[in-house]
């Protein structure tokens, strides 16, 4: 039944492509807008209804509010319970606030928990329907008793860490790719995963809950959207992971389809009872019959990694991240002088933050934090906007942004701008001459 329904799945998704892509490739306004939205959304209508989309013994479909980015018009597929929408056809339609995060995500807003989405969505109807699927499993998590969990995966940013990560990422595409060396590949990328965890202590913890996050809403939607019969788009994605700049924040949304796929196969009912304790690789080796003391015991070594390392090309890929190691040096170097030894602006951050961000552009800056390239953060004081870098430390209690030391950073009119970012204050803020960001007596 799970085969007929891929290859119904696939015929519809061709149809709509074809629809979708014409679309998205003509130029207009408002009414083109709601005409390209409403193909997808009632494809996702549809398909969010059947049987074979309940993997989560609940239901996906739900408010969708589609948001421009540009202009922060949005798109709803209800009306909230604010009155901010005015319904036109059969769309709900107006202004996202400025104090409000553009993101694909989950989001609390005008009385409704919706699942955002940025426009313009993605070309493949394939790519739309697992990106909708996906935020929609972030606004069912809770009720699934997966609440988000910050985790901070900085240790990938080390050679090591992020050498093993890549190995075992390779090692799943040959699991997946290849039926007859399924079992050795599988065994590998457990081992390599274990010899990182035995490395970097915080590396299970932390590691666990971005796959237990974006992992498992990755494999959601690349579960339902794409051809569970054809995984070569997956397994291209996982042999060129080490062309991303950045795994710290980014890597569960290869390595979670890609268990997620290996355990459809050898344990159907793992998503049965999943709870905040769920690990991808023990379920796995649990369905391998490695029991867990077992598994440790028969582990990966560490004089035996490079012997195994080569059946997955490890000797140039590990040349290839020690010249990566090399040049990063150098940036890393940058990022301190500009952002911890240099003159900046120091904004704290409480439980109300929201942030919105490239999760393939992050630099990490250990021990001092995390550099994001982009990020869009909002918190009680205003909103601050970053298109170059902006350090965010680890523990999420402040972000910083470089100053001009030729300059004083006062501002009384509540905006203030620096070299690739913007400061928006909500009333009752200030930055005094010092780069102090301090409430109004």
């Amino acid at each position: 039944m799970r085969v007929s329904h891929h290859f119904a799945l696939r015929a519809l998704l061709g149809a709509y492509c074809l629809i979708f892509s014409s679309l998205l490739a003509a130029t207009g306004g408002e009414n083109l807008k709601r005409q390209t939205l409403s193909v997808v959304s009632q494809q996702f209508a549809e398909h969010c209804a059947t049987p074979q989309w309940q993997l989560w013994q609940k239901s996906l479909c739900g408010p969708l509010l589609f948001v421009d980015p540009v202009t922060r018009q949005v798109f709803a597929t209800r009306a909230d319970a604010e009155a901010r929408l005015t319904a036109k056809d059969d769309w709900f339609v107006g202004q996202l606030p400025e104090n409000e995060t553009i993101a694909n995500t989950a989001k609390h807003w005008a009385g409704v928990h919706w699942s955002m989405i940025m426009l313009p969505l993605p070309e493949r109807s394939e790519a739309a329907m697992a990106l909708l699927a996906h935020e929609s499993w972030h606004r069912i998590q809770d009720n699934l008793n997966l609440p988000i969990a910050p985790s901070n995966n900085e240790h990938l940013s080390a050679l090591n860490a992020r050498y093993l990560l890549l190995l075992e990422l390779r090692a799943l595409a040959v699991a997946l790719a290849h039926p007859a060396l399924q079992r050795q590949a599988m065994i590998d990328a457990l081992g390599f995963r274990r010899l990182r965890y035995q490395q970097f202590e915080t590396a299970e913890v932390n590691e666990q809950k971005l796959e237990l996050n974006e992992g498992l809403a990755e494999y959601t939607g690349y579960r339902l959207a794409y051809d569970q019969n054809d995984h070569a788009w997956l397994i291209d994605q996982l042999n060129t992971a080490d062309q991303q700049p950045s795994l710290e924040r980014s890597f569960a949304y290869l390595s979670g389809p890609a268990y997620g796929v290996l355990l459809d196969q050898h344990l159907s009912t793992w998503r049965e009872n999943i709870r905040p304790s769920f690990s991808f690789s023990k379920t796995l080796g649990t369905a391998l019959a490695l029991q867990e003391g077992s598994l440790k015991a028969s582990g990966l070594k560490a004089n035996e990694l490079a012997v195994v390392a080569k059946r997955y090309q490890g000797d140039a890929l590990l040349i290839s991240e020690q010249n990566k190691t090399a040049q990063q040096k150098q940036q890393r170097e940058g990022y301190i002088a500009k952002l911890v030894e240099g003159k900046v602006l120091r904004l704290p951050l409480g439980e109300a933050m929201s942030m919105s961000f490239n999760p393939q552009k992050v630099f990490s800056l250990s021990p001092y934090g995390t550099v994001y390239p982009e990020i869009t953060l909002i918190d009680t004081w205003g909103k601050i906007s970053v298109n170059q870098e902006a350090l965010l430390s680890s523990d999420f209690a402040f972000i910083v942004v470089a100053l001009n030391p030729e300059e004083s950073p006062s501002s009384t009119q509540g905006r203030l701008q620096g070299e690739g970012w913007e400061l928006v204050l909500n009333p009752g803020w200030l930055v005094d001459e010092s780069g102090l960001l301090k409430p109004v007596d």
